[in-house]
């Protein structure tokens, strides 16, 4: 038994002795731990095709060092530690050292941020606060803002609105760009940095106002907009403006002149109620300096200034008749006449500039033979030659000319002294011969505008249109050719009378009139971003018409394209659309409506040849039109309203040769009720019904008074509540109001000049302006 045991402890004592190293020889040491560590380990920011090294070091061993990306479709990286950003998105670089004989194995991460260089950013501009929202491939962006122009971004919360974000997929809420306020905006990807503004604010609809280039902006300075301004507004992009006084020294005034000269902006006369010659400067474009009441030479507007030889010039203009008298400046304070009478004519509304070192007279309204194309150029603003007595662009007036790419170009006016609005452009090389380089720019035929060479592109700001209605829009373009507007509105054209439907999830606009009547097709699936789906459709350009979806299909019917139509157009997609009668059974006509009611279309007014209507008119194919009655209970009208609410159809408002507040509604079509002749709301035409969140819902139109930007409900349609006498959005009519996504949705429209803002409200009384700017990093 003895021995038995001895032998189990002698194979124990074995066991122990071979798992701890064997007999009498000494135990394998434990390897010891070891880091490393990149030179940086912040997150590096970078754009695609950047690339960035950052090298691993450290650590006690003899193991070499090998890197990796978590995420190569994000980053690539080499033996070197050169990072190459390859797309959007997020990825770990890590530094392996392997272990060798005394040391465990050791890794280092350290992540990399690529954004896209180039991004989209939407927002929704409310009274109070801002959604602002963002292209993909932005996330881990550092997004600043205040309302303070000055602030310090180390300190943004000190800053008045001061607030930031770092940018992932969900929207952000913001405090310093609103309505009434402009937001300073800072975004900042490593080292790279954007600066920009956002501002609802734009200068008001004006002619006859100055644009000019100072201080590597432009500037608008006054105008008339239904009576003079003093107003002074500038922009380094032509979309966000900033106004720099609502109220300068100088009186407010229009056709006065504005030149950069001696690194000060130059104001010279014009008319404030009276004609002017004063002269008035500034270094900054806020604070004006009065040089003199009363220059040497006569109070004149519709004259010409120039800087020329180290001088400002002042040519011709009108002082109560129309002269040609030249002046010149070294000071903008004494004036000396250089000529009483030039060569060319008296004349106002010319233009003159300085091309290959000469002043050049072009065109206008001259005192003794009416509105002149002729050419006129001086190497001393004494004596003047004739270039061309007749070029090749038609005489007019109110134009624009200005020098770009060394040659002269004439831009819109006045064909005659009150005949047609153009938007033709021309350009000479040495001011004989001149070429057309399009006989309609994209831009509305215009006169009274103002063109400036800015950042290398001819730009057109403002002017009035053939009915003499101002405007606010700004285009650029790089050859004279081809022009783009400058709007962080939708990118349809400015317009009214068009149509808006919801369809497949987006809204639809289908036409209208823009300076000439439109017959493309747009969508979107936020208000914002909009997709050009024809620029022209099969039907012809029109306004006025109506747009309904019925059969899982859009609708087109009637309108006015030159002159009344009653034919049915229809489209699966809005882009192919066929003509399912070229000829209904109503009447050819406009200015009437069109809704879907118990699965049938009803046509119900408007205007035909005959006059305003009261018929209406339902179809189950929209090709065969049954009349329910040829004379309705309300009387006849145009641009009214007609919507579908508590399973009725109501007529409500329009014209029948004065404008109605009266309200009608009808179960079957047939027979009408009147269920108030006068409604809480004023007598309205070219209004907008929508029904939301169970009550009608009456926006805007055109009273007695003029426009209104009023919004009533009602749940019954007798009794109205205002929500609101005056909405964010411009008085306006013929606009749109759909609801879609739960929302009102208000766009274009005519508020004194056409419009294609885009507003949006959960409520009718609270409103956003949708806005959409693109951003580079540099």
């Amino acid at each position: 038994m003895l021995n038995t045991i001895r032998i189990v402890a002698t194979y124990i004592l074995i066991f122990i002795l071979t798992a701890c190293g064997g007999g009498g020889g000494s135990s394998k040491p434990a390897l010891k731990s070891q880091t490393i560590t990149f030179a940086s380990t912040e997150a590096a920011k970078l754009f695609i095709n950047d690339t960035t090294v950052n090298i691993a070091s450290g650590g006690e061993g003899s193991g070499a060092i090998s890197y990796s990306s978590n995420n190569t479709a994000v980053a690539t990286v080499d033996d070197s530690g050169q990072v190459t950003a390859v797309g959007l998105g997020t990825t770990y670089i890590t530094a392996n050292k392997a272990a060798d004989a005394n040391y465990n194995a050791a890794s280092a991460s350290y992540g990399v941020d690529v954004v896209d260089k180039n991004f989209v950013m939407s927002a929704w501009i409310g009274a109070t606060e801002t959604d602002v929202s963002f292209s993909s491939g932005t996330e881990s962006i550092e997004f600043y803002r205040s309302s303070d122009a000055n602030c310090d971004l180390a300190n943004y919360n000190s800053c008045a609105s001061g607030q930031l974000d770092i940018l992932n997929s969900a929207p952000v809420t913001d405090g310093a760009a609103l309505l009434a306020q402009v937001g300073y905006y800072t975004f900042k990807h490593g080292n790279a940095q954007i600066n920009t503004l956002v501002s609802a604010k734009k200068w008001a609809e004006r002619d006859s106002h100055q644009t000019v280039t100072f201080n590597n902006q432009l500037w608008v300075i006054g105008g008339d907009g239904g009576s003079g301004k003093n107003d002074v507004w500038s922009s380094s992009d032509g979309i966000t403006w900033t106004q720099q006084t609502a109220n300068a020294e100088f009186s407010a005034r229009y056709a006065h002149q504005v030149s950069v000269f001696n690194n000060q902006l130059w104001l010279i006369g014009g008319y404030d109620g009276s004609r002017k010659n004063d002269v008035w400067s500034s270094s900054d474009g806020i604070t004006w300096a009065q040089q003199t009441a009363s220059a040497d030479f006569s109070a004149r507007y519709q004259h010409q200034v120039t800087v020329f030889n180290n001088q400002l010039w002042v040519i011709g203009g009108s002082d109560g008749s129309r002269k040609n008298d030249v002046w010149s400046s070294s000071d903008g304070i004494t004036w000396t006449q250089q000529t009483a009478n030039a060569e060319f004519s008296a004349r106002q509304s010319h233009q003159v500039n300085v091309f290959n070192n000469r002043l050049w007279v072009i065109g206008g309204e001259s005192q003794t033979d009416g509105v002149k194309n002729d050419v006129w150029s001086s190497s001393d603003g004494i004596t003047w030659t004739l270039q061309t007595a007749s070029a090749e662009f038609s005489a007019r007036t109110n134009h624009q000319v200005s020098v770009f790419n060394n040659q002269l170009w004439v831009i819109g006016g006045f064909e005659g002294v009150l005949g047609t609005a153009k938007n033709d452009v021309w350009s000479s090389n040495d001011g004989i011969t001149w070429t057309q380089q399009t006989t309609k720019a994209e831009f509305s035929a215009r006169r009274r505008h103002k063109v400036s060479v800015f950042n290398n592109q001819l730009w057109v700001t403002g002017g009035s249109d053939q009915l003499f209605d101002p405007t606010n829009d700004v285009w650029s373009s790089s050859d004279g050719i081809t022009w783009a507007e400058h709007t962080t509105n939708a990118t349809f054209s400015a317009r009214y009378s068009h149509q808006v439907s919801v369809f497949n999830n987006q809204l639809w606009l289908i036409g209208g009139y823009d300076d000439s009547f439109k017959n493309d097709v747009w969508s979107s699936s936020d208000g914002i971003t909009w997709t050009q789906q024809t620029a022209n459709a099969d039907f012809s350009a029109r306004y006025q018409h109506q747009v309904s979806v019925f059969n899982n299909q859009l609708w087109l019917i009637g309108g006015y394209d030159g002159s009344r139509k009653n034919d049915v157009w229809s489209s699966s997609d809005g882009i192919t659309w066929a003509q399912q009668t070229a000829r209904a059974d109503f009447s050819a006509r406009y200015q009437h409506q069109v809704t879907v009611f118990n699965n049938q279309l009803w046509l119900i007014g408007g205007d035909d040849e005959s006059g305003t209507k009261n018929d209406v008119w339902s179809s189950s194919d929209g090709i065969n039109w049954t009349q329910q009655t040829a004379n309705a209970e309300f009387s006849a009208r145009r641009r009214h309203k007609v919507s579908v609410f508590n399973n009725q159809l109501w007529v409500i408002g329009g014209y029948d040769g004065s404008r109605k507040n009266d309200v009608w509604s009808s179960s079957d079509g047939i027979t009408w009720t009147q269920q108030t002749a006068s409604a809480d709301f004023s007598a309205r035409s070219s209004h907008q019904v929508s029904a939301f969140n169970n009550q009608l819902w009456l926006i805007g139109g055109f009273e007695d008074s003029g426009r209104t930007n009023d919004a009533w409900s009602s749940s019954d349609g007798i009794t109205w509540t205002q929500q609101t006498a005056s909405a964010d959005f411009s008085a306006r009519y013929d606009h749109q109001v759909s609801v879609f996504n739960n929302r009102l949705w208000v766009i274009g429209g005519d508020d004194s000049s056409n419009s294609n803002e885009v507003w949006s409200s959960n409520d009718g009384v609270n409103w956003k302006l949708g806005y959409r700017k693109a951003l580079s990093f540099p």
